[in-house]
């Protein structure tokens, strides 16, 4: 499966970083042997040993290379910052929320007391989920409504657009931005967030919208904190799907109001700043292919 060599009188991280770049894909796709999946190749050790590469001199090399170490250490650096931002608030998740069998959290906002209730989703809040509109009918697509799939509940775009035709030929369902979206089923089963956009759904989102009782942030957080119990619980092994019927008989532990918008203005501001480091992790990786471009032949 794995090709194993070492260097000579070249430099470790260029040849590391040149290897990392796509810039000898084109070799091994002209090369190689696809078989019977398009999307794998196969080359044969002596065809990637005769492989032809265009370098620099050595010390040019060790100059690209230590360039792209320090690029390397700077993204190492971000993306550690992210990772302690999760932790952070993970962490804040679950001291801010009842555990198990209580009815208190141990963390909370100064000035609020009492005990929280317990109420199914139902009764806080009204559900729907979408459909998807007949594949073989070219003009239910192309159109100018987004098209939401479980995998892209968190997103601001879509790869799939459909028309309004589509829309009433189908069970799809719009949704507003500020909706709470719940992926039932797929690859990412339990996953939630909060629509970014105006746009239509497929039967394997759940749309939660919550009533006045309930802070729509508030309850965002608090379902995805309860991922982990939940995906144990109803999908065993991985096996099996989410419904709206499972979705909506959870216990959720409810405060007041006030207190709901307390902690989700909170958690809000620490998704934004998770969002504005996670977003210059993005820049630096994006940097890091532009000059994959321009400093490799």
């Amino acid at each position: 499966m794995y090709y194993v060599f070492n260097i000579n009188n070249n430099d470790y991280n260029f040849l590391d970083n040149y290897f990392i770049s796509s810039k000898w894909h084109k070799f091994i796709y002209q090369n190689g042997n696809s078989g019977a999946r398009s999307d794998r190749i196969a080359v044969k050790d002596v065809t990637f040993q005769n492989m032809p590469l265009i370098l620099p001199k050595i010390n040019e090399q060790e100059k690209i290379g230590s360039f792209f170490a320090k690029l390397d250490q700077l993204i190492d650096l971000q993306s550690k910052k992210v990772e302690q931002l999760k932790k952070l608030k993970h962490g804040y998740l679950q001291k801010m929320f009842p555990q198990k069998g209580e009815s208190v959290p141990r963390l909370r906002f100064y000035g609020f007391s009492g005990e929280w209730e317990y109420k199914k989703i139902s009764d806080i809040s009204v559900s729907f989920s979408g459909g998807t509109p007949n594949i073989s009918v070219t003009s239910y697509y192309n159109g100018e409504i987004p098209f939401i799939r479980s995998g892209e509940i968190d997103s601001k775009n879509t790869k799939i657009n459909i028309s309004e035709e589509g829309l009433k030929n189908s069970s799809a369902k719009l949704v507003d931005k500020g909706t709470i979206l719940y992926a039932l089923y797929g690859a990412n089963s339990g996953e939630v967030s909060i629509s970014k956009i105006n746009g239509a759904i497929n039967q394997a989102i759940l749309a939660i919208k919550v009533n006045d009782y309930c802070n729509n942030i508030y309850i965002y957080n608090l379902l995805s904190y309860k991922k982990n119990y939940i995906v144990r619980k109803y999908l065993q092994g991985g096996q099996g799907n989410l419904s709206g019927k499972i979705i909506n008989s959870l216990l959720l532990n409810i405060p007041q109001k006030q207190e709901q918008q307390k902690m989700g203005l909170f958690f809000n501001k620490l998704d934004q700043l998770i969002n504005l480091q996670s977003q210059k992790e993005y820049n630096l990786r994006k940097i890091k292919q532009s000059y994959f471009q321009r400093l490799f032949i």
